[in-house]
């Protein structure tokens, strides 16, 4: 493997592939070109990656080797812009969305978080109904996706039970009051 430190040949490369804006000013100075010989290990499985390989001329070859150390070729691949775009756009959602709900975790009390935990669960996207009917079988799991006790988690469920938003059955809950649970939860729906 041979690092080519030049940063006009980095830029030229950006351009060409359409991930010039991808990249931001702090980052470019780190970028490197790598040329690698034919049939020379990039990476292999298991091992830690210590950086990411964008392919931009070339061909890779992926395979696997059996214990018995017999080589399965699994592919060949080629650099492919549209891919690397599809992939940052996920990692940037993924990013979003736990952001998102650690912020929502943190910043909103049990009560708002389990307002919206309850409309979220008991509504049924393919049918666009409320369906009111809620297991209670799954109450410990609920009390820790929400991020609180057990025992807490009962504390604020007897409060809306006694404010008539739910109802506690025998092996299930029933959500009475979807709008006075919207009204908790304000805008601050799971989904």
């Amino acid at each position: 493997m041979r690092e080519w430190q030049d940063h006009e040949l980095v830029e030229q490369y950006l351009r060409a592939h359409n991930i010039d804006t991808v990249w931001n000013e702090q980052i470019k100075p780190h970028i490197s070109l790598y040329d690698f010989e034919v049939g020379e290990l990039i990476c292999s499985q298991g091992e830690s990656a210590a950086m990411l390989y964008v392919l931009v001329r070339g061909k890779v070859k992926v395979y696997t080797t059996s214990v018995e150390g017999k080589t399965l070729i699994l592919s060949f691949k080629t650099f492919d812009p549209a891919l690397l775009q599809f992939l940052l756009e996920h990692i940037t959602m993924k990013f979003y969305a736990k952001s998102h709900s650690l912020s929502f975790n943190l910043l909103y009390p049990v009560e708002v978080r389990m307002a919206s935990y309850l409309l979220s669960v008991s509504f049924d996207e393919a049918d666009k109904r409320l369906e009111k009917k809620l297991s209670t079988a799954d109450l410990m799991d609920a009390a820790s996706l929400l991020g609180t006790s057990y025992r807490h988690f009962n504390r604020v469920l007897q409060q809306f039970c006694a404010s008539g938003l739910v109802e506690r059955k025998k092996g299930f809950l029933l959500v009475k009051d979807p709008e006075g649970l919207r009204e908790i939860a304000g805008q601050n729906i799971y989904e």
